[in-house]
């Protein structure tokens, strides 16, 4: 009973460690300045490679395994609609958009002038989202008088997007890419990606070897008593 303990704790250990030293955590990401441009209701976030797309602050990667979309506005809209909007490869670059039309249900999602959007929840077809390899994201605001989204949004960022930690592989929200700053006030560093890539994975495979050397170690102590 006390080797299955030992080689349990060995295994979550090792499993553990190598979670950590691949450098990828769930992290706020902050949009900065919306670079799609649609109209002047329509405005918002294209990651690297997307549309042309260069030295962007954060990848398809990021936004689409984040958790919740959340936007700062500069008042709260007494009527209008409001939507988010999701293209990309996962489903052919269909146009995916849920509105909240007269602002119908939009108090679900919005706490004082903040508002929350549990991506899982409100994008249609969300599984074809987290999918794709490419992808990009879009807020759209029709005001009561003609206000516009630069009139209502102020920021917005993402919650719990998987990102790498410093010296982590993959993506220029941490590495690769110039610093990238704007409506958010957030930034994004470029760092060495392969030389964290490298590192994370001689560490899992180091790790993987002592749990192996660890475990043959204790059957053999179990054999010998």
């Amino acid at each position: 009973m006390k080797v299955k303990k030992i080689l349990a704790v060995i295994i979550a250990v090792t499993m553990c460690a190598g979670a950590f030293i691949t450098g990828v955590s769930a992290a706020d990401v902050p949009l900065g300045a919306p670079n799609w441009d649609n109209n002047a209701n329509q405005k918002g976030w294209r990651p690297d490679g997307v549309d042309g797309v260069e030295n962007s602050a954060y990848t398809t990667e990021v936004i689409t395994s984040a958790d919740a979309l959340v936007v700062e506005l500069n008042y709260v809209p007494e009527g209008g609609s409001f939507a988010v909007v999701w293209q990309g490869d996962g489903d052919g670059w269909v146009w995916n958009e849920y509105k909240w039309d007269e602002l119908e249900g939009f108090d679900d999602v919005l706490s004082g002038t903040t508002v929350t959007i549990p991506l899982a929840d409100y994008l249609p077809y969300y599984e074809d989202y987290v999918a794709s390899g490419s992808a990009k994201l879009l807020l759209g605001y029709w005001g009561p008088d003609g206000e516009d989204f630069d009139a209502l949004v102020k920021s917005a960022k993402l919650t719990g997007a998987t990102v790498p930690d410093a010296g982590g592989d993959s993506g220029a929200a941490a590495g690769g890419g110039d610093a990238g700053a704007g409506a958010g006030g957030g930034t994004a560093t470029g760092g060495d990606d392969k030389a964290g890539t490298d590192t994370g994975a001689a560490g899992v495979a180091a790790l993987f070897g002592v749990a192996v050397i660890a475990a043959g170690a204790v059957a053999v102590s179990r054999k010998r008593g």
